[in-house]
């Protein structure tokens, strides 16, 4: 079922979907269908976020990362993604963060990360994934966190994502960063 859209594009609902095997290759196509347009001016592409994460319940939207060379090269990339369907959602940029989105009936299928390869950021949400994949535990605790905000913040994607922070960042040894991009 799509999530509805809020009057600035973003889903208004949360809505955890079980593990669906079909992630990993909805990333790889993905992924090459960008890796076409943006090659020369990234050196990684990741699946991250839940979708990446065997066994995880997630919202099923695919959360890609793209390690640029630069940053400088993000004004090209977000150009050329353009042509793939994508739409630059401004108002979650930073400095060394831009964020793309598709979506389809109401409700985001991807999501691409334009960050410089090596950044703080990039390691955050690699280290997160790589993370969760090797500590049951952790995957654990992050789906019980997961189904409390999805209960607590139904209404609120932002929330939902912003309230996750601190314990992405307890899980990558990071300090808390109540700003920082959520995952």
């Amino acid at each position: 079922m799509p999530l509805p859209e809020s009057r600035d594009g973003v889903a208004s609902r949360v809505t955890l979907l079980p593990y669906d095997e079909n992630w990993p290759g909805a990333y790889q196509a993905e992924e090459l269908r960008i890796r076409n347009f943006i090659a020369r001016n990234v050196v990684s592409i990741q699946h991250v976020g839940s979708t990446a994460v065997p066994g995880l319940a997630a919202k099923g939207t695919i959360d890609i990362v793209a390690g640029l060379r630069h940053m400088g090269d993000a004004p090209a990339c977000i150009r050329k993604l353009g042509a793939l369907g994508y739409v630059h959602g401004i108002e979650f940029d930073s400095a060394d963060h831009k964020l793309l989105y598709r979506s389809r009936s109401h409700s985001w299928t991807h999501i691409v990360h334009l960050v410089e390869y090596h950044s703080p950021l990039w390691h955050r949400y690699v280290r997160f994934r790589d993370r969760l994949c090797a500590d049951e535990s952790k995957r654990r605790a992050y789906q019980l966190l997961k189904e409390q905000l999805a209960r607590e913040c139904g209404e609120d994607v932002r929330r939902y994502t912003s309230a996750k922070s601190a314990f992405i960042c307890e899980v990558v040894g990071l300090p808390h960063e109540p700003a920082a991009a959520g995952i």
